[in-house]
């Protein structure tokens, strides 16, 4: 019996470790906090970078999520929280990007299909899966992969 190359574990680690070199966003090791509470406020210095929309994992999909995204002009690849989609299977690339964190350590992500909609952008594009982001309060990092030269609606 076979498998899906989406499942291949070898050529997984195959497409981790080739030679590219990583995309460079800020990421967190762990979520933002302030005198031990989280912080789930984003901070207003965004605020002009900041838009609503939606995301599903297709595009005819009945029931949307709505996301805060902060347009960064600094990050080459789109980032999306891991609990805002049940991301599966069916939505995967079958790749992983690497992404520098603030530690300068690339760490590999895994990279779903979503579709996105908001005032910059709208339609299918693929985007890195990841457990936090380096902003508190957003849940979408737009980057220059899927917005380009836009920076507000």
């Amino acid at each position: 019996t076979g498998h899906l190359v989406k499942a291949c574990y070898k050529l997984n680690r195959k497409n981790e470790q080739r030679g590219s070199p990583p995309r460079e966003v800020g990421l967190l090791n762990k979520p933002q906090e302030a005198n031990g509470l989280a912080v789930k406020d984003v901070n207003e210095c965004f605020s002009p970078f900041l838009s609503s929309g939606w995301v599903t994992l297709t595009e005819d999909a009945s029931d949307p999520v709505p996301v805060t995204i902060l347009r960064d002009t600094g990050a080459s690849q789109t980032l999306i929280l891991e609990n805002v989609l049940p991301f599966c299977e069916d939505s995967s690339t079958g790749v992983s990007v690497l992404l520098t964190g603030l530690n300068a350590e690339p760490v590999p992500h895994k990279v779903h299909k979503i579709y996105l909609s908001c005032d910059l952008v709208q339609g299918t594009f693929d985007v890195a899966v990841c457990s936090t982001l380096p902003v508190a309060g957003i849940t979408l990092l737009l980057g220059n992969d899927i917005a380009g030269g836009k920076v507000t609606p």
